[in-house]
């Protein structure tokens, strides 16, 4: 099995949960020190917005994506009385309820949209199917529509060059994963991956806690 078939594999075992999702209009926001176990992402329709995460400052603008992961302390504020549109949504998105799929992937906390109309429809199609709600059909178009929108962002940004996936194809944590999604009762234990792989357990369980934040 190829490393994309590997990660394709593993995205199909993965669920996609949203938690909210809204169009705001603030003059003001002040969010300091908040810390959330999932991911906010914030889209910039018009105005501007200030994320500080660990002293960095990001001054986000219209087209920009905010992306702040799960359980990251950040400030999120307005310095400026103008009105700004928020496009935002919060989601996990995970395999097997424990690892984080976007880990696979080295996103920016800041991402610049040139052509953002695809992603409008489809952020607008996910809020009308979700509030409507009358039929069977609405909560299923509502959940592919959520796939989508984050399906959409992630294409967007892996497009540029400078985002990639960050762990290489001859990584062997990918590749355990992978073996362990693929054949859970064969490899449930660290001896078992550690034979395979020829690399000590407790390696093998910290590098698993540093990438993927699971033991």
């Amino acid at each position: 099995m190829t490393i994309s078939e590997q990660l394709g594999h593993l995205i199909q075992n993965a669920k996609l949960m949203m938690i909210n999702c809204r169009v705001d209009y603030r003059k003001s926001m002040k969010s300091i020190g908040r810390k959330l176990d999932f991911y906010v992402v914030s889209y910039m329709k018009e105005g501007s917005s200030t994320l500080i995460i660990d002293g960095t400052r990001y001054e986000a603008h219209a087209g920009d994506v905010i992306i702040i992961p799960p359980n990251t302390v950040h400030d999120h504020i307005k310095e400026s009385s103008e009105t700004t549109c928020f496009m935002w949504w919060h989601f996990n998105y995970k395999i097997w309820n424990t690892m984080d799929v976007l880990r696979l992937y080295d996103l920016p906390v800041l991402y610049h949209i040139e052509d953002d109309s695809h992603f409008q429809t489809v952020f607008s199609e996910y809020l009308r199917y979700k509030d409507r709600g009358e039929a069977l059909s609405d909560y299923i178009l509502a959940e592919a529509k959520a796939i989508e929108l984050v399906g959409v962002l992630l294409n967007t940004i892996l497009c540029d060059a400078e985002t990639k996936l960050y762990k290489s194809i001859n990584n062997p944590f990918v590749l355990m994963l992978g073996d362990i999604v693929e054949n859970p009762v064969t490899y449930s234990s660290l001896e078992a991956l550690s034979d395979k792989y020829h690399l000590h357990q407790t390696y093998i369980s910290n590098q698993f806690k540093k990438l993927f934040k699971i033991s």
